[in-house]
């Protein structure tokens, strides 16, 4: 895994050792990707954070969490949905979810969005299995690596 974090991201250290932990615990060691981290510049009313998948269907995947400035500075949060999102870029890596291009009526492009085979974008949020899945694991991960430090 290539993690870029910026020096300035608060724990950067932290961080760091975190997401590499995370990526151990869900079986990605020996898989080649990219993972960057940014703080988004407003709050978004919808998340605390968001993986963007940045070049689909590549050899190399590129991610990209994009974190909410309201919890930067709040340790745990922080750390357990850095780990959700983390889960995200294994369902990923592992070709759990996967996206297909497709058009709108009014001829716009979009991506549907398919988890094991099952169309979700047009499921809701929590009933996703992607995000049941990664809300299931968050605490498991995130106490996991509390007991590294």
């Amino acid at each position: 895994m290539n993690l870029f974090i910026p020096k300035t991201f608060p724990f950067a250290a932290q961080v760091s050792a975190a997401l590499f932990h995370y990526a151990e615990k869900l079986g990605l060691n020996g898989s080649l990707f990219t993972v960057n981290l940014a703080i988004r510049d407003k709050r978004d009313k919808n998340y605390d954070a968001i993986c963007r998948f940045d070049n689909l269907g590549e050899k190399v995947p590129e991610f990209t969490i994009v974190v909410c400035p309201s919890i930067v500075n709040n340790y745990a949060r922080l750390f357990t949905v850095l780990a959700h999102e983390m889960v995200h870029v294994r369902q990923y890596v592992y070709k759990q979810i996967t996206f297909k291009p497709a058009k709108a009526s009014n001829g716009k492009s979009f991506f549907k969005e398919y988890y094991k085979g099952r169309r979700t974008d047009n499921i809701p949020y929590l009933d996703k299995p992607c995000e049941k899945q990664a809300l299931r694991l968050q605490d498991k991960l995130f106490i996991s690596f509390l007991d590294t430090l």
